[in-house]
């Protein structure tokens, strides 16, 4: 999804993910050859997939704990 946004296939409708697209699309303007970018599935790459989901269980975890101790 992010590949097919930066190349304007898709919108960008996350207020957050909005700044990260300008930024990166910010950075890619400045080579002059371009960017090379491609999308690789999951399956074929599973060790980068598995690394993604063990931060979002950490970023799930860590919500929990911050908003058990504003309690």
């Amino acid at each position: 999804m992010i590949i097919k946004q930066i190349l304007g296939v898709y919108k960008v409708k996350n207020e957050k993910l909005k700044v990260l697209h300008k930024n990166a699309s910010q950075l890619i303007k400045k080579y002059p050859n371009g960017v090379n970018l491609g999308h690789i599935p999951r399956a074929d790459n599973f060790r980068a997939d598995e690394l993604s989901n063990l931060a979002m269980d950490r970023k799930e975890i860590y919500s929990s704990e911050v908003k058990d101790k504003k309690k």
